[in-house]
């Protein structure tokens, strides 16, 4: 039985192999939302998973930002994503004080603090009128905040990480710290909060089967003993164990 099951489990990851790279795969790799003064250093970062280039002229990619703290949680802002964006690069959409220059520039206080959630969609800016209301069909997704409250509703649309809202200020260090992504495969997506690196994403893809292969053995391995919130939440108190 076990060996049937360790074939079965061989054949999945190899058919996952062959069709995760027929597109390049976008995440949100990096959100510092909240940052010291009068916001000036927020960013998104958005990384390249895939093994080709993505040119966003050809697919059209939108980043959406919504409001947690309004009835219905609607989109206070869109921004449309530019140029092309090789395999395992990055692209910052960022306020002015965010060093290295940002790919996009926004104004100070572009991002809301929480429990708000941003995510990626395909289409442009102006599918996305502020006020319309969160939908499936993302790419991505975020749902975050400064020690706010959880927004059910927003978790119920973007359960990218399966019900849990990451909070940044999770270290008491808010201003300085980001949310950045650690993994993303067939183990699932998490995060860890740390000091914001725009431009320099914490998740390094790597090439077809070794990425899927790796990611997949180590997420299993690390979430076999550790609890739900911790994974998800607290991933550094968990790899400060090891």
């Amino acid at each position: 039985m076990k060996k049937l099951i360790g074939l079965s489990f061989f054949a999945f990851m190899i058919m996952m192999i062959f069709s995760s790279n027929i597109h390049a795969a976008l995440v949100i790799s990096e959100l510092d939302c909240d940052t010291e003064g009068a916001d000036s250093a927020e960013f998104v970062e958005i990384l390249n998973t895939g093994l080709e280039l993505y040119d966003f002229f050809l697919n059209p990619v939108v980043l959406v930002f919504f409001n947690g703290d309004k009835e219905n949680d609607p989109s206070y802002r869109a921004v449309d994503l530019e140029g092309t964006l090789n395999s395992g690069g990055v692209l910052v959409v960022g306020g002015p004080n965010v060093s290295p220059v940002p790919d996009i520039a926004m104004g100070s206080g572009f991002i809301q603090n929480g429990a708000d959630a941003v995510a990626l969609y395909p289409g442009k800016a102006t599918d996305w009128a502020n006020g319309s209301a969160a939908a499936g069909g993302y790419i991505d997704a975020l749902v975050y905040d400064t020690d706010e409250t959880d927004d059910s509703g927003l978790l119920a649309i973007f359960d990218v990480l399966d019900g849990i809202q990451v909070n940044e200020n999770t270290k008491g260090n808010k201003d300085f710290d980001s949310i950045q992504r650690i993994e993303a495969g067939l183990g699932g997506s998490h995060f860890i909060v740390g000091p914001a690196t725009p431009g320099e994403s914490t998740l390094v893809p790597l090439p077809g089967a070794i990425y899927l292969l790796s990611s997949g053995f180590i997420a299993m391995i690390w979430m076999r003993s550790r609890s739900k919130e911790e994974c998800l939440v607290r991933p550094y108190e968990a790899y400060d164990d090891h």
